[in-house]
């Protein structure tokens, strides 16, 4: 027998393929670090040149006061992706993607999400791009020139992209990719923070009791405190988890346990990652008036910290916080686009 054209409307399997077996919950320890990932690859998503940038402006400008906006961010961005992921897995209403629930509120709404994410995509993937291409014409010496040098990276990174996400094991590619950075990023860092050698145990925990400090250097207090929650906060990547999880195969509520614990875990390389980028630059850069705006400056930042090696490690850096988003919002915003075409 057809399906009905209501069957048809909430069903997601012209979007992408469903998975043939149901995940197993885990029960040992080593079967729940196995089951980890979505959390993670949505965090490495998050994660690129503009938060880091923010981290390290705020620690260059504020030294430690401004900490307690690093975590307000994250946990507002924690929340909000826990409350899209509980409706996948217990919404009474059988949905299998938010959208459903919007369309609920508003039958308009799939379609105005879907073309709003067709170009918010292009101009998000536009600028982690531009982050990855920079990074490696950084790392290979300036080859091309800054001009078409740049662009001929970004087809490398194109390249890499589109062979990465044909593979029929994407995911999983996806899921290494980001365990693989995260480690890295993080002991580059914490290598350059014992690099200088110092670190004010004392001012870290002031920074963390929700204090205003009078306005410093070239960027009002307010202003960093709303660009460091905005920018690392919440954004449209926010609805990419589900698809994620149901790479999983998490698509009932029995997975809501592991799910939390997976979000939780994912969040943490993210906190730890930015808090590294405003510590570095808070003991290197913070009462030196030296101004913090771009990639370049974090170059200059990790040579003060580590010597000759440190931009080096900082464009290694960088290229892996971008590519770890680029592959992972084309493939996750696709799938969203697609998704709010296929409900209208």
């Amino acid at each position: 027998m057809s399906k009905s054209l209501k069957d048809l409307k909430n069903s997601e399997a012209p979007v992408r393929e469903r998975n043939e077996a149901p995940s197993a919950l885990p029960k040992t320890f080593m079967e729940y670090m196995r089951s980890l990932g979505p959390g993670l690859v949505l965090a490495m998503t998050f994660l690129g040149t503009g938060d880091l940038v923010s981290s390290t402006v705020s620690g260059a400008n504020y030294g430690y006061a401004l900490l307690w906006t690093l975590v307000v961010a994250l946990a507002a961005r924690y929340f909000m992706v826990s409350a899209v992921a509980k409706y996948k897995l217990q919404n009474r209403h059988g949905d299998t993607s938010i959208l459903q629930g919007f369309q609920r509120v508003w039958s308009g709404f799939p379609l105005l999400l879907g073309v709003a994410i067709l170009f918010l995509g292009i101009v998000i993937q536009m600028s982690f791009l531009r982050a990855c291409a920079v990074a490696l014409y950084n790392l290979f010496g300036g080859f091309g020139g800054e001009t078409w040098g740049v662009f001929l990276f970004s087809l490398v990174v194109v390249g890499l992209t589109f062979l990465l996400l044909i593979n029929p094991n994407q995911y999983k590619l996806l899921e290494m990719l980001a365990r693989f950075a995260s480690v890295a990023i993080i002991a580059a860092f914490v290598f350059a923070l014992f690099r200088i050698g110092s670190f004010d145990v004392i001012g870290f925990f002031k920074g963390l009791t929700f204090d205003m400090p009078p306005n410093q250097g070239p960027f009002n207090a307010i202003f960093i405190a709303v660009a460091t929650i905005g920018a690392i906060g919440g954004s449209a990547v926010n609805l990419l988890y589900p698809y994620f999880m149901e790479d999983k195969g998490w698509d009932k509520p029995k997975y809501r346990k592991i799910q939390q614990l997976d979000l939780i875990t994912g969040m943490l390389p993210l906190l730890v990652i930015n808090v590294l980028f405003w510590v570095v630059a808070a003991e290197v850069f913070y009462g030196t008036g030296i101004p913090v705006s771009n990639e370049n400056d974090l170059a200059l930042m990790m040579e003060l910290a580590v010597g000759s090696a440190g931009p080096t490690m900082l464009w290694v850096c960088l290229f892996l916080a971008a590519f770890t988003s680029f592959p992972a919002q084309a493939r996750g915003f696709t799938l969203l686009m697609l998704n709010g075409f296929h409900l209208s």
